[in-house]
């Protein structure tokens, strides 16, 4: 299958919210910081690098839009208020799609208690001499998922060759699933996202003051596309 997911798609969502991670395009590998929005991945130059940098797009527009938002409409249930169809469908969603509640209670996701229980904290993994086992808890988290599946999608990417364990379906799957969440994120309302997106920046500019970096001077604010190639 031939990779299909426009990162351009990325960066609208970025450049809509505002919410720019701080990026330090020195690493040929990826981290996110969710904490300080802070991004290490390498420049959209290379295959390796569009793919790197997708992986980790994905993960700060989970974390810094789609996640708050569901946590969002999640509070405004809570609170008996009417969800409209496009919330409601958007939260749905969400849910389904992150095995996760993103309510005030119950909010552990079953795959991540069967994938803890099962695997780490009972030492399963070298029960059965299984090597894969903590790579596939890993692999098969909801976010891991989504992030892997952009990136082994992306329009110029390398992709991710054996890393979907043989099965040629699982990275254009997930993409297509995160293609879904960001079009019913977008449709939104206006005053949701825009209270989503505010207080997000609020809380990364709160985090960055109460624990600076030294290293501030290798990054930079992702406030040009980095996908124009």
């Amino acid at each position: 299958m031939g990779n299909s997911f426009n990162p351009q798609d990325l960066w609208e969502i970025i450049n809509q919210t505002q919410v720019y991670p701080e990026w330090v395009p020195y690493s040929e590998k990826g981290e996110f910081d969710y904490g300080h929005n802070r991004l290490i991945a390498p420049e959209a130059t290379t295959p390796s690098g569009i793919k790197t940098l997708a992986h980790e797009l994905t993960h700060a527009i989970s974390y810094n839009t789609l996640k708050p938002a569901a946590r969002a409409l999640q509070d405004k249930k809570w609170q008996r208020q009417t969800l409209s169809s496009a919330e409601a469908r958007y939260l749905d969603a969400m849910q389904k799609i992150h095995a996760e509640s993103f309510g005030r209670v119950g909010q552990a996701s079953r795959r991540d208690f069967d994938r803890d229980t099962a695997y780490r904290k009972t030492g399963l993994a070298s029960l059965f001499q299984d090597p894969d086992i903590e790579y596939r808890g890993y692999r098969t988290s909801p976010e891991e998922l989504l992030a892997f599946g952009v990136g082994g999608t992306v329009k110029g990417g390398s992709g991710y060759g054996n890393l979907s364990r043989g099965n040629p379906h699982l990275n254009p799957t997930a993409a297509q699933e995160f293609s879904i969440l960001l079009d019913l994120y977008k449709r939104l309302p206006d005053n949701l996202r825009k209270q989503v997106s505010d207080t997000r920046r609020k809380d990364i500019e709160e985090s960055r003051k109460a624990n600076p970096w030294s290293l501030r001077d290798l990054s930079k604010d992702m406030q040009v596309n980095p996908f124009n190639y």
